[in-house]
């Protein structure tokens, strides 16, 4: 029974019986009046005015009454009625960040309760979730952070035991720098994966697929020069599919999709690009020849720090900052077995309304 209905039935039940402890009081008035008329020794001087009277006394006996018993009957109805949403929220207002594994538990004939209950026990499964990948990601973090810096403090401090020569210097300084250029990179795409996931500072216009793809276009084909695998871009011809959004974002995300293809692509692979549209919305795809996804780890490849196929030397954020920047946009991105032989990521995003 929900809670609307049985403090309605509890307050009814309370109005009824206020209302015949009333009509009792004037019937009980009413029923003595006609007695002393029946014995009085002359009927006929029981005047109109001493009814009046007697209905008038009794009405202002059985009021007060009445009053007191609805007041009464309403607080004791309240406090039936939300006897279990005050248990309820005593219950939530124990739960901490300790024990969000906790449920509230309910009966399940109580109605809307159940369904608020339901509602508020899938919230602290989310939250549950949203705290044991927040630690995972904080574990994650100082994982990358700590390998850099332990290498480079290793790195200095093997180099000051003993007196070094110039060139010696010079190549512990570059190795050093390497690692602190990695270091720095990774703080860039953490701070791109924070802003990204709600959208801080996109400046939403219209866009041209093939405009964003050609200015990752060069960009790319250096990328894929340097390890030696072949670029194949395949751009829209005629009416250019339209997107609304951050160019930015969209950039960043579809530029993070074609990099890890490279990053995985073995040296004289090759990597396809293509651009089309369907069902209203422009389908960006990019295959390659490199190890592939295995099925079981396609639904993770997205998250932070995954990395899923092998070899690579990124730090395993890029796909995340994609996603986060396509879903922003309203759109999807997914993961599949490619033609080539490795993986075919598509990036959907809804056309823009002319």
């Amino acid at each position: 029974m929900s809670l609307a209905r049985r403090v309605a039935i509890w307050t009814s039940a309370a109005a009824l019986i206020s209302l015949l402890a009333f009509a009792g009081a004037i019937y009980m008035a009413v029923l003595m009046h006609e007695r002393g008329e029946a014995t009085a020794p002359d009927p006929a001087e029981s005047s109109v005015e001493e009814a009046g009277k007697q209905v008038a006394w009794a009405m202002l006996f059985a009021a007060p009454v009445s009053l007191a018993l609805s007041v009464a009957g309403g607080v004791w109805v309240s406090r039936r009625a939300f006897r279990p949403l005050g248990e309820v929220t005593r219950a939530a207002r124990e739960i901490g960040t300790d024990d969000l594994g906790r449920r509230i538990e309910v009966d399940p004939r109580a109605g809307d309760l159940t369904d608020l209950v339901t509602s508020f026990n899938s919230l602290l499964a989310r939250l549950e979730r949203v705290v044991a990948d927040l630690d995972q990601y904080a574990a994650h973090v100082s994982h990358e952070i700590r390998t850099p810096l332990a290498t480079a403090i290793a790195e200095l401090e093997v180099s000051l035991r003993k007196p070094r020569s110039a060139d010696e210097w010079a190549t512990t300084g570059a190795r050093v720098l390497d690692e602190l250029r990695g270091l720095a990179g990774l703080a860039d795409e953490l701070l791109q994966l924070a802003r990204q996931a709600s959208g801080a500072g996109a400046v939403q216009s219209h866009l041209a697929v093939a405009e964003v793809l050609a200015d990752l276009r060069e960009r790319a084909e250096a990328a894929a020069a340097s390890r030696g695998v072949e670029l194949a871009w395949e751009l829209p011809e005629g009416a250019p599919l339209r997107i609304a959004g951050s160019a930015a974002l969209i950039s960043s995300a579809l530029w993070n999709v074609v990099d890890n293809a490279l990053r995985y692509t073995p040296r004289g692979g090759r990597v396809e690009v293509r651009a089309t549209s369907a069902g209203g919305r422009a389908c960006v795809t990019v295959d390659d020849s490199g190890p592939g996804i295995a099925e079981a780890a396609r639904p993770s490849i997205f998250d932070p720090f995954v990395r899923d196929r092998g070899g690579g030397d990124g730090a395993g954020v890029g796909l995340a900052i994609a996603r986060r920047a396509v879903e922003v946009h309203a759109g999807t991105i997914a993961v599949d077995a490619s033609p080539l032989g490795g993986a075919h990521m598509a990036v959907t995003l809804p056309l823009a309304d002319e």
